[in-house]
C-alpha cells in the first residue's frame, strides 16, 4: 500500500481577531507550526480554515466564519470521522462563556474528530474527556481562563472608551487618526486639540454647495474640481496618504456621505454604529449635510447614460391624467418627432386613452405659463410660514418619540440580561428589542427628511428660484445650437439643473390629452346650432358649415377653414370630426395640464400656456365637457 494513503487527514484551524495580530505574523506563525506538527505526526494536511478578524469572544467565528461551516459539514457527514483538527490552543476555537465553549468542543468530538493543540501538545477525543477526568477539567480550565481574559480585556477597553467619551466636552482627542481636513495640534500644556485645515474645509464647503445649490452629482463635481484644481486642490483621502493632484469620483462620494463633515464621530460596535456628535470641528451644518443627502437621492432617479443630453426637462414630474401612470419621453429618432407619452399606453399600447403630446409643443406651452405667472401670488409668505410651523411641530414630536423608544430599548436590554431569565423569555425580549430598533431607525429617517425640508424652506425664496429657473432656460437656448461634443457634458449639466430648479417649485404636472373633450358629429345638428347662435345658423342639410361652428374652439375652426386644410377631402366640420384625425386635431386645441406647486396650489393651463384656473385666486374646479 502506498505510504501516502496511510496518512490521516488533518485540517488546520487558524484564528486571529485583529489586523494588528496579522501584521505581527500571528497567522503565519500558526500555519507554520501546524505544518511542522503535521509532518512530525505523518498527517496529510488537506485543508486550512482561516477565521482572520472573527472574534472568538463574540462567537463570530461560529456564527459567520469557517469554524461554523466546519461544524455544519460535520452534521452532514462530509468530514471523515478519523480527521484531526489542529489548533494552536483550545482558546482559538472559542473564548465565549465556558458552558458555550465546552458545548462546541464536545459537539466536534462527538462526531469522531480528534483535536490536537500545539502549545501544550494535548490530544482531545470523545473517549479521553469521558474516561480521563483530569483532561476534562483541564479543557474546562483553559476555556474559563480564555473567557476571563477576553472579558477583562473587553471591560478594560470599554472603560477606556467611556472615560474618553466623558472628556469629549473638555476637548479630549480620542484618537490620532482623523479625517484629512483636520489636524491634531498640541498645546503648550501638552493637551491635544482638533483643528480644521481651512483651505481643505473651504473646498469641502464648496463641494456641498455644488451638490445642493447647483444639483451636481459626484461625476460632475469631480470634473469641475479637476478643471479648477489650482483653486480647489485635492483633499487627501487619508491622513497618511501621499498627495494626489487629481480628484477621484469615489472620494467625492465618500466626502458627501461622511458624517465627520458636520462634526460627528462614528464608532463601529458589535450591535451597530455609535454616533458621537460635535466631536470634530464642523465644516458644514448638519442641515446642509441632510439636504445634500436628499439631493443625491433625488438625483439617483435621473441617472442615464453619460452620453445622453438629458432630453426631457420635465423628468420625474409628469403624470397621466387618465390612469395616474408616469409620463415618459419617447424619441422616434427624427427631429421634431419627440413625444411625451403615458408609460402604460407606450408599453401596453392600450389601457389608457391619453394621447401623446409633441414634446416641443408642450415645452413651449409650459414655459409660456412659467414666464407669465406671478410666483409671489403662488407662494405667499403666510403659506411658507405655516408649512415651517407644521414641520417644526412634527420635528419636536419625532424627537420625543425617538427619545421614548430609546428609553424602552435600554430597559428591554437591561431586562434581557437578567441571569435568571429562561431562553423563551430571552427570545421574546430580543424580538421586542429588534422591533423597537426598527421603529427607532424609521423615525430617525423620517426626522432626517423633516430637517432637510426645514432647511430647504428656510432658504426658499420664490422670486429668486423663479428668476434662476428662467436664467437656466436661457442658458439651455444659448447652448442648444452647439454641436461641439466637448460641450455635451455642459449641456447635460445645464438641463439637469433646470429640472432640479423646477422640482424645487413644482411637485408634479398632470397631463390631460384624452377624449374627455371629444366632440361627436351628431352633437352639432342644426337645432343645437340654432339654439346656440340663431344668427349664425344656416340651413345646409343639417351639416355644420363655416358659419355654423361657433360652439367649437375658435382656434380649431380657424385652423380648419384655413388654406392649410384640404377642403377637397373634408367639406364640413361634421365630416372631419367623424374621423380619427379630426378628433386628434381637435384634442390639440382642448388639451390642458394641471400644475401642482410645492405648497399644494394648483393651476390649470391650456395648450397655449394660458392659465384658465388657479386655486390661490379661485376655488372653481377646472371645466370638462361631459
Amino acid at each position: 500500500m502506498n505510504s501516502q494513503t496511510d496518512k490521516r487527514p488533518a485540517i488546520s484551524y487558524l484564528r486571529i481577531s485583529t489586523d494588528m495580530q496579522l501584521k505581527g505574523t500571528g497567522n503565519q506563525r500558526q500555519l507554520e507550526a501546524t505544518k511542522a506538527y503535521a509532518k512530525e505526526k505523518n498527517f496529510e494536511l488537506i485543508n486550512t480554515l482561516d477565521d482572520h478578524g472573527k472574534s472568538g469572544f463574540k462567537g463570530l467565528n461560529i456564527a459567520r466564519g469557517s469554524l461554523g461551516d466546519f461544524k455544519k459539514n460535520l452534521t452532514k457527514g462530509l468530514i471523515p470521522k478519523n480527521t484531526v483538527l489542529i489548533v494552536e490552543s483550545l482558546d482559538r476555537l472559542s473564548r465565549q462563556e465556558p458552558t458555550t465553549a465546552f458545548t462546541l468542543l464536545s459537539d466536534i468530538l462527538r462526531y469522531g474528530i480528534e483535536i490536537h493543540t500545539l502549545i501544550d501538545r494535548q490530544i482531545y477525543t470523545w473517549e479521553s474527556i469521558n474516561e480521563n477526568p483530569s483532561m476534562l477539567f483541564m479543557s474546562i480550565g483553559t476555556m474559563m481562563r480564555a473567557f476571563d481574559e477576553s472579558k477583562t480585556k473587553s471591560a478594560r477597553m470599554l472603560a477606556t472608551w467611556e472615560s474618553k467619551r466623558k472628556r469629549i466636552p473638555a476637548g479630549e482627542v480620542l484618537t490620532k487618526v482623523v479625517p484629512s481636513w483636520i489636524e491634531v495640534v498640541s498645546n503648550n500644556d501638552g493637551t491635544r486639540i482638533l483643528k480644521l485645515k481651512e483651505r481643505d474645509a473651504d473646498t469641502i464647503r464648496h463641494i456641498f454647495d455644488l451638490a445642493t445649490n447647483e444639483n451636481m452629482g459626484s461625476f460632475q463635481i469631480t470634473t469641475y474640481l479637476n478643471k479648477n484644481i489650482r483653486k480647489y486642490p485635492k483633499v487627501n483621502a487619508n491622513w497618511k496618504s501621499k498627495p494626489n493632484k487629481d480628484w477621484g469620483q469615489s472620494f467625492v462620494v465618500k466626502l458627501l456621505k461622511s458624517k465627520a463633515t458636520y462634526g460627528a464621530l462614528e464608532i463601529k460596535k458589535s450591535n451597530g454604529i455609535e454616533l458621537i456628535e460635535d466631536y470634530y470641528p464642523a465644516v458644514i451644518k448638519k442641515e446642509k449635510f441632510l439636504l445634500a443627502k436628499k439631493c443625491i437621492s433625488e438625483r439617483a432617479l435621473e441617472r442615464g447614460r453619460k452620453g445622453d443630453l438629458f432630453p426631457n426637462l420635465f423628468f420625474g414630474l409628469l403624470e397621466c391624467g387618465c390612469c395616474s401612470s408616469p409620463i415618459g419621453y419617447k424619441d422616434s429618432g427624427k427631429k421634431g418627432k419627440e413625444y411625451l407619452m403615458c408609460n402604460k399606453r407606450k408599453v401596453l399600447r392600450a389601457g389608457c386613452s391619453n394621447r401623446g403630446w409633441q414634446y416641443d409643443n408642450f415645452q413651449e406651452s409650459f414655459l409660456t405659463h412659467i414666464k407669465e405667472i406671478n410666483i409671489e401670488d403662488v407662494f405667499s409668505n403666510t403659506e411658507v410660514e405655516e408649512r415651517l410651523n407644521d414641520l417644526r411641530m412634527k420635528e419636536a414630536s419625532l424627537q420625543v418619540r425617538i427619545t421614548t423608544i430609546q428609553s424602552e430599548i435600554d430597559s428591554l436590554i437591561d431586562m434581557s440580561t437578567q441571569p435568571d431569565l429562561n431562553d423563551i423569555s430571552k427570545k421574546r425580549f430580543i424580538s421586542k428589542i429588534n422591533a423597537s430598533e426598527n421603529t427607532h431607525n424609521e423615525l430617525n429617517i423620517e426626522l432626517s427628511e423633516v430637517k432637510s425640508e426645514l432647511t430647504r424652506l428656510a432658504e426658499f425664496k420664490p422670486s429668486k428660484e423663479h428668476d434662476q429657473l428662467l436664467q437656466q432656460f436661457k442658458k439651455i437656448c444659448d447652448l442648444s445650437s452647439s454641436a461641439d461634443p466637448e460641450k455635451h457634458e455642459e449641456i447635460k449639466a445645464v438641463r439637469m439643473k433646470f429640472n432640479y430648479l423646477l422640482r424645487r417649485l413644482i411637485n408634479k404636472v398632470v397631463i390631460f390629452n384624452d377624449d374627455r373633450n371629444k366632440v361627436l358629429p351628431w352633437e352639432y345638428d342644426r337645432e343645437l346650432t340654432a339654439e346656440n347662435d340663431s344668427e349664425l345658423a344656416e340651413e345646409n342639410d343639417g351639416l355644420l358649415t363655416e358659419k355654423s361652428d361657433s360652439a367649437l374652439p375658435k382656434e380649431f375652426t380657424d385652423w380648419f377653414w384655413s388654406s392649410r386644410n384640404s377642403k377637397s377631402k373634408y367639406k364640413t366640420l361634421e365630416s372631419f370630426l367623424a374621423t380619427e384625425r379630426g378628433q386628434q386635431e381637435l384634442s390639440k386645441f382642448t388639451r390642458y395640464f394641471m400644475v401642482k406647486f410645492k405648497n399644494g396650489n394648483l393651476a390649470r393651463v391650456d395648450y397655449r400656456g394660458r392659465m384658465s384656473f388657479n386655486s390661490w385666486k379661485s376655488k372653481l374646479k377646472p371645466k370638462t365637457n361631459s
